[in-house]
């Protein structure tokens, strides 16, 4: 009889780690790791907690010993860089990085990790799904590509550590607040979103942020666009203020303590929580044969740590089964309609694929809140 294999999942306790757990404890034994035991109960004793630091040697090599791969949902990954990779290494374990991107790519690279082992990163929502759906999407339907817009948000709480990541990320070079891609170059964006929009596929009118990441610059670099466009969506633009202020506060270095920049912001982690929601949306334009044509792909769920589970399970599973070496973006080994068509079905998210005429506008609500 076939052993199962032992899969560790660093932030266990936290939004994404408990959801992936949830899609895989039914088929693989699962090692969860955090500070704080974990209290939800898995029948069949298929999930045990340990104690784990990752800052601390001792612990992250305990805690890796014996897995077969190791999921890093922790964060922020700015910080965590290669750690928890290299641990898992050490033990013979596959690597799989619901968040990292291009630092923790350098630093393994940089110390020949991947000579020796498996490690896939940016296995979550953005980046990674923000990739591989927008690729496939361009591969299914278009011969061409001409212009990308991909919209992103909704009304979801968030975690201290996600906002660290995303402030740490953005002033470490992650991407660039009001810009887009045109022609190869990053271009800034004057346009003032200072409107509601009625975009199809939101539930609810919503503020645009433009945004530029790397990941984006990829895309359409990949694809050889002539724009493309990157929008934070939200019915509440005071979010966004409000990261401003953390982000230009731990720039000046008035204050040391990020936590306490936070608690200054008075940033709402909760959202209203009992109306929370999440669109993923991409708008393409190119050609089909030759055929000028516009689609729009719609994800719907109620947060974006729902996708970036999807994707993390998948992508364990995948690596529990390669044999491959190296370091790699989900999105390099995910692509494919079986994957996509696994995201699509999923209970727990909405998928819509339309047509839209050439000269359609998303129209503008003219009306701010409060207003009659």
């Amino acid at each position: 009889m076939n052993k199962s294999p032992l899969i560790g999942i660093v932030g266990c306790g936290g939004k994404v780690g408990s959801i992936v757990i949830d899609m895989l404890v039914e088929k693989y034994k699962i090692r969860g790791g955090q500070r704080s035991p974990c209290t939800t109960i898995y029948s069949d004793d298929r999930f045990k907690w340990k104690y784990l630091d990752i800052y601390d040697d001792d612990s992250l090599t305990e805690f890796c010993n014996d897995c077969d791969a190791i999921l890093n949902c922790s964060g922020p990954s700015y910080l965590i860089k290669d750690r928890v990779a290299y641990f898992a290494m050490k033990a013979g374990a596959k690597y799989i990085d619901a968040f990292g991107d291009r630092i923790v790519k350098e630093k393994i690279k940089s110390k020949n990790y991947d000579l020796n082992n498996l490690f896939i990163l940016s296995a979550g929502c953005f980046p990674g799904l923000s990739s591989l759906a927008t690729m496939w999407f361009s591969n299914r339907y278009f011969s061409s590509v001409n212009e990308i817009t991909i919209y992103s948000g909704g009304n979801e709480s968030f975690s201290k550590t996600s906002c660290k990541d995303v402030v740490l990320s953005s002033i470490n070079g992650f991407g660039k607040a009001d810009s887009y891609y045109l022609n190869g170059g990053i271009i800034k964006d004057l346009k003032k979103y200072d409107n509601l929009i009625n975009l199809y596929g939101s539930k609810y009118p919503v503020y645009l942020q433009s945004f530029f990441s790397e990941e984006l610059y990829k895309i359409a670099s990949d694809l050889k666009v002539e724009k493309a466009h990157w929008y934070n969506i939200s019915t509440d633009k005071t979010k966004w203020e409000k990261l401003s202020y953390i982000c230009r506060n731990v720039i000046s270095g008035e204050k040391n303590d990020i936590n306490e920049i936070i608690n200054d912001s008075k940033l709402d982690f909760n959202n209203n929580p009992n109306d929370q929601w999440y669109s993923f949306i991409i708008d393409i334009t190119g050609t089909s044969y030759d055929k000028p044509i516009r689609k729009r792909l719609i994800l719907r769920c109620l947060n974006s740590y729902i996708l970036t589970s999807i994707v993390s399970s998948i992508t364990v599973e995948y690596a529990l089964k390669s044999e491959e070496r190296g370091v790699f973006y989900a999105s390099q080994l995910l692509l494919d309609d079986k994957t996509m068509r696994y995201i699509f079905n999923n209970e727990k998210v909405n998928c819509e694929i339309i047509d839209l005429p050439l000269d359609y506008k998303d129209k503008t609500n003219l009306f701010q809140e409060g207003e009659i």
